[in-house]
């Protein structure tokens, strides 16, 4: 459970950086 918070935060925050970058 915890791990896929974490992968899905660090996804959701690369997607963000890409998209704003």
């Amino acid at each position: 459970m915890f791990e896929i918070f974490i992968r899905g935060q660090h996804g959701l925050s690369h997607r963000h950086v890409g998209s704003l970058h």
